[in-house]
C-alpha cells in the first residue's frame, strides 16, 4: 500500500530521483518512446509494448504527476501540434491508480522510492468545510500558495471558501443520488475528515490518490485529493462565476467522484471510471461544461473504441450521459452497486439494462451511435439535452455516384462506429443499401433518413447472425437530404474490423412506348408515324424522343416531351422515302424514349416501313397534284406514257381500267374538294 501508516512528506531530491530512475535509461528505451503529448499516456503505452518495465513505469508515472520538472530531458517531449496539448491533464488519477494496484508487484526499492515521491503534501493551514466532511489543507505563502483575496474580511481566502462550498455541494449531490461517500482514512490527515490538498501543478487540474484499503468487505480504497492551487490559466468554460471557478468546480466534481468510485471498487476499468467522472462534472455543476473541451477527441474519431484508454475516454463522457438520459440517472449508481459484488461495471451495466429495461448493452451501444449522429446542426431536439453544443460526428465517407461498393476508411474497433453518407444529388428512385460486416465480429447497422439537416428517421437493417449481412430499400431517395449508414461494431473489447457496403438506385422512373402507325409509306412522300409514350412513374418526367432507320428515311432531330405521372402522349415522327424508291422497299424504323431524370430508364419500339403504291401519283414523285392530272390527260387523250411505276397509279376511281371516270375523280379531288382515292392505304 502507498500509505499503510502516516507518511511524512519528503520531496525527493533530483539527485535521489535520477539515481532511482537511472536503471530505465539504458538500452535506448527512451529513444523509442511514443510521441503522445501526455507523458502519462505515453508511459502506459511504452509499458504495454514492453519498452519499459513495471517498476520503471511506476517511478516515472509518479514523477510525471508529482514532480514533472524532475523528469529526464528525454521525457520533456514537445507537445506542439498535438490536440491534447491544449488541455491540462486529467490522467493523474488513473496513472497513480495503476501504481497503487501494482504495489505488491513492485520491488522493495521501488516501493521505498515511491513512498517518498508520493508522500502527502504538507500545508500550514487547514479549514473544515461547513458540511463537516472535508478538510482543506492549504498555504497562503510559498510555491503552493492559494489566491489570498478575502472579500468578506473573515480571514479566510475566498478561494478556499469557494472550494469548501463546491466540495459540500458535490457530496450532497452524490448523497441525494444514493452514492456511498468516500471511506475515511482513519485520521491520516489529522482527523477522520476527507483530505484535500493544493499544489502548484504545471499542467494538471488535480488528481485523486488511492492510498490504502478501505473499511468495507469489498474492494474499496481510501484516498485524498490534490487540487491545483490557483486554477488560473486553464481553458475557458461557460461557468457563470468565470473560468477560474469553473475549472475548480469541474475538477472537484470529477475528482470527488473518483473518490466515490474508490468506495465501491478501485480496480474497475479505467476507461469507464474516467468517462463516468467526466460525465459527473455535468451532474454536479451543469452550467460549467469544462468537459466540452474533450468532445472533439470523441466525435472526431468515431471508430475508436469506447474502451480506449486515451484522451478519447474523456470525450466519451457522452456514453454515461446517454445512459443517464435514456434510462434514468439511477442506472449509474446501480452499476457501481454491482461492482461491490465482485462484478465488473461492464457486467453490472449489462445486467441492469436487461433486468430493468429489457435492453442488451450491445443494443444500447448501437442506439448510442445513433444519438451521436444528431448533434450540433443535426440536433433534432429528441436526443442529448445538450446536443446543440456537441460537435458533429466525423463522416467516414460520402457517396454521390451510384452504384458504389466500398469499405470504411478506418475500421471501427469494438464498441465503436463508422458513418457512411449517401447524397441523392438530384437522382430519383429507391436507394438499395447493402451491409456485410466481418464474420469474426458482431455488428449492428442502421440508416438515418434525413429530410433536412435536423429532421431524422432511423431504421434498422436486419442482419443475419454469423454472416452479419443485410440490406434495406429507401424509397423516394430524392426526398431526402441524405441517407447515412451507421455501422456499429458491438464486439465488446474487440479489435478493429471492417465491413463492406454497397448502394445503388432503383429508379422510380418507368417509360413504355409503342408505334401506333402501320407500315405503309409512299415513295417520295412524308408520312407522320405516331409514337405513343407512357410515363408509368409516380413522378412527372421529361422524355427525350429519338429515331433512326436503316435507309435514311428519317431526318428528325431528338426532342423532349413533358409527360405527367401516369399519363401518355402521342408524338409524330416524319418518315419519307426518297423519290423513286421502288415499291416494296422496306426500312427498319426504331423509335426510342429516354427519361431525362434517369438516363438508364429507356424504352424503344420498332417497325418496318414498306413503300406501297400511291394511286393518283401518276408521275411517281410522292405527291398528287396538277402534274399528275396533266400526265393522266396525256395518257388518255394524247398517246402519252402510262402512269408510273405501274399503270394502276392512275386508277383514281378504283374501277377496272383507266378511263375518263378516273380523270373526273382526280379533277374532283384536286379542284372541287372531292374525296381522296379510296383504294389508297392512308
Amino acid at each position: 500500500m502507498l500509505n499503510p501508516t502516516p507518511m511524512i512528506r519528503s520531496r525527493i531530491s533530483q539527485v535521489v530521483y535520477l539515481a532511482a530512475v537511472s536503471l530505465m535509461i539504458v538500452g535506448g528505451s527512451v529513444d523509442t518512446l511514443a510521441a503522445s503529448a501526455d507523458p502519462l499516456i505515453r508511459l502506459n503505452s511504452e509499458y504495454q509494448s514492453g519498452t519499459i518495465s513495471l517498476d520503471e513505469r511506476a517511478i516515472l508515472t509518479a514523477t510525471a504527476v508529482r514532480h514533472p520538472e524532475l523528469l529526464p530531458a528525454e521525457y520533456q517531449v514537445s507537445i506542439s501540434g498535438h490536440e491534447e496539448a491544449a488541455l491540462p491533464s486529467r490522467y493523474g488519477t488513473i496513472a497513480l491508480l495503476e501504481v497503487y494496484k501494482d504495489w505488491s508487484r513492485l520491488s522493495l526499492e521501488t516501493q521505498a522510492t515511491l513512498s517518498q515521491l508520493l508522500a502527502r503534501p504538507i500545508s500550514a493551514l487547514t479549514y473544515n468545510t461547513p458540511g463537516g466532511f472535508f478538510k482543506l489543507h492549504y498555504d497562503t505563502i510559498g510555491t503552493n500558495a492559494v489566491p489570498t483575496t478575502d472579500g468578506n474580511g473573515n480571514g479566510l481566502p475566498d478561494f478556499i471558501e469557494k472550494c469548501a462550498a463546491y466540495c459540500d455541494s458535490t457530496l450532497a449531490k452524490h448523497t441525494a443520488l444514493g452514492f456511498l461517500s468516500p471511506p475515511s482514512d482513519g485520521g491520516v490527515g489529522g482527523d477522520s475528515r476527507y483530505d484535500i490538498y493544493f499544489e502548484n501543478q504545471s499542467n494538471s487540474y488535480g488528481y485523486t490518490q488511492a492510498e490504502g484499503p478501505g473499511p468495507a468487505s469489498w474492494n474499496d480504497a481510501t484516498s485524498y485529493l490534490v487540487l491545483h492551487n490557483t486554477f488560473l490559466g486553464f481553458p475557458s468554460n461557460s461557468d457563470p462565476e468565470g473560468n477560474q471557478y469553473g475549472a475548480m468546480k469541474a475538477t472537484i466534481g470529477h475528482e470527488i467522484h473518483h473518490a466515490v468510485q474508490f468506495a465501491y471498487d478501485y480496480a474497475e476499468y479505467v476507461w469507464f471510471m474516467e468517462e463516468d467522472a467526466t460525465y459527473t462534472e455535468d451532474v454536479t455543476f451543469p452550467l460549467t461544461h469544462d468537459n466540452y473541451h474533450y468532445l472533439g477527441q470523441f466525435f472526431g474519431v468515431p471508430a475508436t473504441s469506447l474502451m480506449a484508454e486515451s484522451y478519447h475516454m474523456y470525450g466519451a463522457f457522452v456514453w454515461p450521459t446517454y445512459l443517464a438520459q435514456k434510462f434514468g440517472q439511477s442506472v449509474m449508481r446501480a452499476v457501481w452497486e454491482g461492482a461491490k459484488r465482485n462484478q465488473t461495471v461492464f457486467t453490472t451495466l449489462s445486467d441492469t439494462l436487461a433486468g430493468r429495461y429489457g435492453w442488451t448493452q450491445d443494443s444500447a451501444m448501437a442506439d448510442f451511435a445513433l444519438w451521436n449522429f444528431v448533434t450540433s446542426t443535426r440536433n433534432d431536439g429528441s436526443h442529448y439535452a445538450d446536443a446543440i453544443h456537441y460537435p458533429l460526428i466525423t463522416i467516414g465517407a460520402t457517396e454521390t455516384s451510384y452504384p458504389v461498393v466500398g469499405q470504411p476508411p478506418i475500421s471501427p474497433a469494438g464498441y465503436a462506429a463508422s458513418y457512411i453518407q449517401f447524397l441523392p444529388g438530384g437522382k430519383w428512385g429507391t436507394l438499395h443499401v447493402t451491409f456485410d460486416g466481418a464474420d469474426t465480429h458482431q455488428w449492428a447497422a442502421w440508416v438515418d433518413k434525413s429530410t433536412s439537416t435536423s429532421a431524422h428517421e432511423f431504421q434498422q437493417i436486419t442482419l443475419t447472425p454469423g454472416s452479419w449481412a443485410g440490406q434495406i430499400d429507401i424509397p423516394n431517395f430524392q426526398n431526402y437530404a441524405s441517407v447515412t449508414l451507421i455501422a456499429v461494431n458491438v464486439t465488446e473489447f474487440g479489435a478493429a474490423a471492417s465491413f463492406t457496403y454497397g448502394a445503388e438506385i432503383k429508379s422510380v422512373f418507368k417509360v413504355t412506348s409503342q408505334i401506333m402507325t402501320d407500315s405503309a409509306v409512299y415513295s417520295g412522300a412524308s408520312r407522320a408515324f405516331t409514337y405513343r409514350i407512357y410515363n408509368n412513374a409516380p413522378a412527372n418526367d421529361v422524355i427525350r424522343i429519338s429515331s433512326t432507320d436503316t435507309r435514311g428515311w428519317i431526318n428528325q432531330a431528338p426532342f423532349d416531351k413533358f409527360i405527367l405521372a401516369g399519363q401518355s402522349v402521342d408524338v409524330t415522327i416524319p418518315v419519307q422515302p426518297q423519290i423513286g424508291t421502288p415499291l416494296g422497299t422496306s426500312a427498319t424504323l426504331k423509335f426510342r424514349a429516354t427519361s431525362r431524370s434517369d438516363s438508364t430508364v429507356v424504352d424503344s419500339a420498332q417497325t418496318q416501313a414498306v413503300t406501297v403504291l400511291q394511286i393518283g401519283d401518276v408521275t411517281f414523285d410522292g405527291g398528287v397534284d396538277i402534274a399528275d392530272l396533266t400526265g393522266l390527260i396525256g395518257y388518255l387523250y394524247m398517246s402519252g406514257p402510262l402512269p408510273v411505276p405501274v399503270w394502276q397509279a392512275g386508277n383514281f376511281d378504283c374501277q377496272e381500267g383507266l378511263d375518263i371516270s378516273d380523270l373526273t375523280a382526280l379533277i374532283g379531288y384536286l379542284f372541287m374538294s372531292g374525296p381522296r382515292c379510296s383504294c389508297n392505304p392512308f
